[in-house]
Order: C-alpha cells, then structure tokens, then sequence
C-alpha cells in the first residue's frame, strides 16, 4: 500500500478548525489524490453520502468536545446545568426563586371576645387574584371587648406573595436517604424557594408529623425527622430523608406531602395600602384540615371561619421585590466562600455571605461590622460629624439596641440592611427601613448558627439625599441651595432634538443612576461618569451647573450630598464622593428634577 494513507500534513491543532464542510473537502480531495476511489467525486453518490454522514458526525463531536471541555471546570463553566452539578460536591445548594413580602400591621374588631387565638398556618388574603400568604401558625391574645391593635402580628410576621399548593402524597419505599421531587402544577411555576414544607402520613398511625429541613442530615441522630432540601440543575426541588443513622429513614408505605408557595414573579409586587378593606382567608384542603389538627400543639386554639373576619390588615409599605434564582456568576462566586465557611458564622465575610445569599429578597443592600469599625464609624459620625452628644440615644441607634440585654458592646455584630423595594418619592425612602418583622425574622435565623458569644443586631443605615447643588468657598452650606441650582445643557447647534425630549433623557439618566434598588451601602458616587453619560445624550454639547440667586456657575456636574435628619451634615462638590459604609443615598425630590434641567441653546 502507498505511504500516502500515513502521512498527514496537519498541524497539530488543526483538528479546532475543521467543520463539517471542511472535513468532507479534505476527505474528497484525500481520497481523489490516491486515485483508489472515483465516486467521492459525484454529489449524490453513495460514498459521498457515506462521507457526508462521517462530517457531520465529526462536527457534532467536536462541537460536544468544545462546550464539554470548559463546562467540566469550575472557572470556565457558563450554562447553569453544569454549574449547578458542579457545586454539588462542594456541598453547595444555589438558592431558587424567592417571592416578595409584606409588611403589615393587623387589628381585631370588638366582635373578637377577649381571649387567646391562633391563625393556622397558610392563611391568605386574596385581592384581584393577588394572594398574600402567611407562613406559619400565629397566635396572638386580644385583651379588650373594643376595637384593639394586634401588635404582636406585624412586629414578627410577615405576609409572602403567592398560594400554598399542596402535592398530592407519594409513597415512600422504605430506602435509605429516599429522595422525591417536587413536581409543581404547570412548567415555569415559581416556587418560593424557602416555603416548600415536607409531612409524612406515618403508614402504622395514620398520622401526620412535619419534618424540618436542615443543611446536612449528617448533623442529626437516627430519629431525628429531618430533610435535606436541593434545587437541582432541572430546576426541580429535590427532597431527601436520613437512614436512621443519619435523620429518620422514611417507612414503607409511609406518604410524603410537600405544600410549597406558588409565586405571581414581578406581577404579585403590590404598593402601600393594598391589604385594606381586605380580609383573611383560612386554607382548607381535606388532608390539610387532617394534617393540622395531627400536628397541632396542645392548649392551641384555632380562630374559625366565624370570627376568622374579626381581623383586619393594613400595610404602608410596599412590598419587596422578588429575587430570580441564582445566576452563574453568583454561584460561582457565593460557592467558594461557602465551602470555607463550611456553613458557619464566625468571620465578618461568613455573616456577609449568608446574609446575601439567603435575604437577597428582602435586602437590595447590606453590609456587616464588628463593633470596633462601628464606634469608629458611624459612632463617630453621630458624635463629632452630627454633633450629638449622646449618640446612643439616638432614635434608631436605640431603637436597634432594644432587644440586646448584653451589660458589653464588645462582642457586637452589625448587619445593616436596606429593604429591596422600590420608591419613588422621598418621603418614602427616608422611612425606608427593614421592618421589626424582618428583623425578627434574619436575627432568629441567625441566631441558629452564629457563636455564641456573637450578639447580632440588625442597623438601620443612614440616608442621605443627592441633588444639583454648587456652592462658593466662603458660603455657609445648606440644603435649601439645592433650590435655587439648575442643571444648564447646551443643546448641539446641529441638533433637532425637541428641548423636551432632552430634558427628559438628562432627568431620566440621572433618576436611573439613583435608582434606589441598584445603589448600595458605602458607594462611590461617581460625578464624573455620570456626568460623562449626560454628555453621550444626543444633542447635549456641553453642561453646567449654576446658581440662580447669585451669580455662580462651573462647568460641568456638581452635586450636594446631606443628611436630611441633621443639615449640619452637607457636602457640595463636583469630585466622586465615597460613602462611608453605613451610608446609603437616594435622588431628592426625583419628581421635580426635570424642572432644574435648563436647555442652553
């Protein structure tokens, strides 16, 4: 045979630029050059067919080896099917869906007689087909025959978007470390990924027991009714149970029930008094009623259907906005740190991490502290910046300490957190506050894993408004300068542009960059950039801020940053501005903005 059919003048990467095409080309013209074979030659042949189906199959290989070689390692991984099998044995589950929130503040009529009730679990309000739901039994006491706030309920519970859907029980086979999936009603169902509650119809009693969802169930004994909880790479929650070594090991013939919230996504997102005039709703299924009374506490006494119209709710906030489940660069960026810690909360970046990764909808900022940065700080800001004398007593310094009993600071840690929801008017941000039920809700869970020696305390930030404002040296600051500064923009001599239209995209890039939900604690303020994305509007030449009252103007952007609450703390200036980290800013009185835009033509 002829040396020809071993000697191949390839490089030794050229296989990366061979497609389909080009393969069989290469064959034609090798199989030409021997002269052994004529038909390769006639499209339509037999072996060119022969040769077709060879190329085409090389080329879905090679495609395969290419997206395979990189989504096999961790750093160059982009599809999130892999990423998620990936961090699987990094003992990393990513966080799925989690639906909105809502705080609320509940009252009882006078026709509740005084007395001792409690609301089951999975009670909603329904407005519009918009469902409210609540998580767990509440019980509170009304203590009057008149009229009466329940404080008790708004102050440590919340309300969370969407209906609790029951699936249907499955029977287990008595396995160890049995695992079911959680199939929802219809594809691209939300499920909120922190309310998929599991119950196990005992096959002998024919009664129900809640199991209680854990991190590992190598942290629990053999009769422990425990499970772990996955979102896998299907997007499909998977459930499993213990061995009786490791958690209880289902029976056979037992019957697992899983209840999960089934969430509206960006739609079931409702404004400030949306529970008024509406009233709770008791969930009733047939197994559920079953369920309730099995797991019920003794001396529990459910409110009923009769009296359950007695309460009534209101909310003056709105709610939070849903967070999507995570991305691949988050879990690629949550999952190291996560397998460091090895779920534990000891170091500062351990609380950050956790905070982030388990409250990203009820947080659109946060930041962790020990208690020396925060007496240099924000301590520090109070008493010397501010000039309050006694900056423990501040309103809500004290109001953040009331629940501490410690005698010593020292042990201190501090999460400040911004609720994720968006507002529009400044009123409303500078009471943007997380609420006491919020609070309650990240302390306790906490609480559960931090050492023992930590004392948790949940900050609020401080706000601070943004608006146009230029100032001289030798002017006393205030905020009202902001009043009298607009925003000069000279329009292009070659633009036909509408004056309005530009005024519009000048304000409306300037509220984008404020957007409340994209701003974090501690951020730079970046005047330049902003200033720079101001000039990229077409028609915009050149811009100037300027005073209307004295005769001042520089060129360029210039802002005023102050505390609204204390206005011996203002700064004027047209250099980026790094926030401390208890410090969040928002854009004063957006609505009115477009009034201090002035076209220079």
């Amino acid at each position: 045979m002829t040396d020809k059919f071993t000697e191949y003048s390839l490089p030794d990467k050229a296989y990366t630029s061979f497609d389909a095409t080009s393969l069989r080309d290469f064959i034609i013209n090798r199989l030409t050059e021997q002269g052994t074979f004529t038909d390769q030659i006639y499209r339509g042949s037999n072996m060119s067919s022969f040769i077709d189906v060879i190329a085409y199959s090389f080329h879905t290989l090679l495609f395969y080896l290419n997206r395979t070689s990189t989504e096999s390692m961790f750093t160059e991984t982009t599809i999130y099917e892999n990423i998620n099998r990936i961090v699987k044995m990094l003992n990393y589950n990513p966080i799925g869906y989690q639906t909105s929130n809502l705080s609320f503040d509940a009252f009882a009529s006078e026709d509740l007689v005084p007395g001792t009730y409690t609301i089951p679990r999975y009670s909603f309000i329904n407005s519009n087909d918009t469902y409210f739901s609540t998580d767990s039994d509440i019980s509170f006491t009304k203590n009057t025959s008149s009229d009466e706030a329940i404080s008790v309920i708004g102050q440590k519970h919340l309300l969370y978007q969407g209906k609790w859907v029951e699936v249907p029980g499955q029977q287990s086979t008595g396995q160890d470390f049995e695992t079911v999936f959680v199939t929802t009603t219809e594809q691209g169902t939300k499920v909120d990924h922190f309310h998929v509650h599991v119950y196990v119809k005992d096959f002998e009693s024919g009664k129900f027991y809640q199991y209680t969802e854990t991190t590992s169930l190598y942290l629990h004994g053999p009769t422990e009714r425990v499970f772990e909880k996955r979102f896998n790479e299907n997007e499909i929650y998977e459930i499993k149970f213990g061995d009786n070594v490791t958690g209880s090991r289902l029976n056979p013939g037992d019957e697992v029930w899983v209840y999960y919230l089934e969430s509206l996504g960006e739609g079931g997102q409702v404004g400030a008094n949306f529970l008024d005039d509406t009233t709770l709703a008791l969930y009733g299924t047939n197994t559920f009623n079953t369920l309730k009374n099995d797991i019920k506490p003794e001396n529990i006494k459910y409110i009923t259907f009769d009296n359950i119209e007695t309460l009534s709710f209101t909310n003056t906030q709105p709610s939070t906005i849903p967070q999507q489940r995570e991305s691949v660069d988050e879990i690629k960026r949550k999952a190291p740190l996560h397998l460091s810690s090895q779920d534990r909360l000891v170091t500062l970046p351990e609380f950050k991490t956790y905070v982030e990764k388990n409250y990203g909808n009820m947080l659109t900022s946060s930041d962790v502290v020990d208690n020396m940065t925060f007496m240099d700080g924000h301590m520090k800001y109070l008493s010397e910046d501010v000039g309050i004398q006694y900056p423990n007593m501040e309103s809500r310094v004290m109001y953040n300490h009331l629940n501490i009993a410690t005698s010593t600071h020292f042990n201190n840690i501090y999460i400040y957190g911004v609720p994720k929801m968006t507002t529009n008017t400044s009123s409303t941000v500078m009471t943007n506050f997380l609420s006491p039920a919020s609070k309650e809700l990240i302390s306790n869970d906490i609480n559960k894993k931090k050492m023992v020696s930590h004392e948790v305390i949940l900050v609020d930030p401080v706000y601070v408004a943004v608006n146009l404002g230029v100032t001289t040296s030798t002017e006393t600051l205030s905020p009202s300068i902001t009043d009298n500064t607009r925003l000069i923009v000279k329009k292009s001599s070659v633009s036909l542009r509408d004056n309005d239209a530009i005024i519009q995209e000048v304000t409306d890039t300037i509220a984008a960059y404020f957007m409340n939900t994209d701003m974090s604690l501690g951020q730079l303020i970046d005047v330049n950039t902003l200033g720079s994305s101001i000039l990229e509007i077409p028609g915009v030449d050149s811009i100037e801020t300027s005073r209307t009252d004295i005769d001042l103007t520089v060129p360029g952007l210039s802002l005023s940053v102050w505390n609204p609450v204390y206005d011996n703390d203002i700064t004027i200036t047209n250099q980026n501005i790094k926030l401390p980290y208890f410090k969040f800013a928002y854009l004063h009185d957006a609505f009115n903005l477009f009034k201090k835009v002035v076209i220079d033509s």
